[in-house]
């Protein structure tokens, strides 16, 4: 929960104390959202990454409900049981571990990619995140995509990630916002490393179809006109220009002429071969 929806490292969840959460007093009504802040800061079991890694995370906007319950639940019996409240969320760190592999195991079982680990939650994280905070994106996605149908991506949960961040939908902060959830110095370490759905999300938001008028060509090529659409030619291949100096630096050439190649061999460590024929991308293309 710790990692998927609220984007924390391993280390962050792992040496969390119940001294980090704030509640709201009053049980919230069924069906209501509650009121729970995670304060990621240094404690006496563990400092953070960076200095930009302290961060308040609003988690009744984040996290589902029914996981929200079971926090607060946890939360009670630990205040009336008396215990220490800097006592660790979780305390044997063997079991953590153990955890940690078991997720890593489901994670690759069910996604079939041996690379994965607890982090790349985070880098879920991530990308849902930035999902949310362009509600625009999650409609476009539902209907071309079947994306989406997550709770999470429900209208009432994306108006209370609204009120608790505080931000306008039409604001340019929306990537400082998801770097601080991140606990990021900069945005750069956010958008170049943790945001892997960037194509899909630019196909939902420019929509899947483009069509292309002689005004757009005109301004990013010059005048040119088109050959009729064939199968496996590209558009780039369909271009006529009008003149040549247009066509030399612009259009695809064929790759020059190969005088010699060298073979390795066992006898003579090197054979030489001379081809006679000219070799372009568009024959080999054609093998």
């Amino acid at each position: 929960m710790f990692c998927f929806y609220s984007g924390l490292r391993r280390n962050e969840a792992s040496k969390l104390t119940w001294a980090d959460f704030s509640f709201e007093v009053n049980t919230p009504a069924k069906d209501a959202f509650d009121y729970v802040q995670l304060s990621v800061r240094p404690n006496q079991h563990r400092t953070l990454k960076t200095t930009s890694a302290r961060r308040e995370l609003p988690l009744d906007a984040l996290w589902p409900m029914t996981a929200i319950e079971k926090l607060r639940v946890r939360y009670q019996i630990q205040q009336h049981s008396g215990a220490n409240k800097k006592a660790l969320l979780f305390e044997d760190a063997t079991r953590v571990n153990q955890a940690y592999e078991l997720i890593t195991d489901l994670i690759r079982h069910f996604t079939q990619d041996y690379t994965l680990r607890i982090h790349h939650l985070r880098h879920s994280f991530a990308n849902w995140s930035w999902c949310r905070l362009n509600p625009r994106t999650i409609k476009q996605g539902r209907v071309q995509l079947t994306m989406f149908g997550h709770q999470i991506f429900d209208d009432d949960y994306l108006q209370r990630l609204q009120s608790r961040l505080r931000f306008n939908m039409n604001s340019r902060k929306k990537m400082f916002i998801l770097a601080h959830l991140m606990g990021h110095k900069d945005v750069q370490s956010t958008l170049n490393s943790y945001l892997h759905l960037k194509d899909i999300l630019y196909y939902l938001d420019f929509k899947p179809s483009f069509t292309l008028t002689k005004y757009f060509t005109s301004e990013c090529v010059g005048r040119v006109s088109w050959l009729e659409p064939e199968p496996g030619l590209s558009l780039a291949e369909r271009l006529i220009y009008y003149t040549r100096d247009t066509e030399a630096k612009l259009a695809i050439k064929p790759a020059p002429l190969t005088s010699s190649l060298s073979v390795p061999t066992f006898s003579t460590y090197v054979r030489e071969i001379k081809p006679n024929t000219e070799i372009s991308s568009m024959t080999l293309g054609a093998h």
